[in-house]
């Protein structure tokens, strides 16, 4: 029993790998299988996220950058700049201030078009966001907007 399960682990195992190697060779609902991590990277990294985030790494000052990281995480990864300057769900205080008015910590706003992410859907149409900052970047994904003058 011993000899002939080790033999089964064994060709699963050889299958598993030659599938993930190949994923061309059976597609399932028509698209090829693969590691699904693997996959949404790669469908993540688009014209436009690296457009945008390539702008961003040019022109950051040093501000923080106010952006949700549930809906732009490549976005993030893209930008090359140290997390430090992100202001994300994950940075407690510093997000729900932020959602609150933007001013206090970002001197930066990134969200997409269709304001379907977090920071969109509260602060993209915000008053503040009109009267203090500037949009300085937009494409058919994303928008940037950038803190006129000092912040507070």
């Amino acid at each position: 029993f011993n000899k002939w399960f080790s033999v089964l682990i064994v060709t699963v195992l050889v299958i598993q790998t030659y599938l993930f190697l190949n994923p061309h060779i059976v597609p399932l609902f028509g698209h090829k299988v693969g590691i699904i991590t693997l996959q949404d990277t790669v469908s993540s990294i688009n014209t436009q996220t690296v457009a945008a985030s390539s702008f961003l790494r040019k022109n950051h000052d040093g501000k923080l950058i106010m952006v949700s990281s549930a809906s732009a995480d490549s976005f993030i990864f893209r930008a090359g700049l140290p997390l430090k300057y992100f202001i994300t769900e994950g940075t407690g205080h510093y997000w729900k201030n932020s959602l609150e008015d933007s001013r206090r910590h970002a001197g930066w706003l990134v969200f997409f078009n269709d304001k379907s992410d977090r920071v969109g859907k509260i602060v993209g149409n915000s008053q503040i966001t009109r009267d203090h900052y500037t949009k300085v970047y937009s494409d058919t994904t994303y928008q940037i907007w950038k803190i006129r003058g000092v912040q507070k």
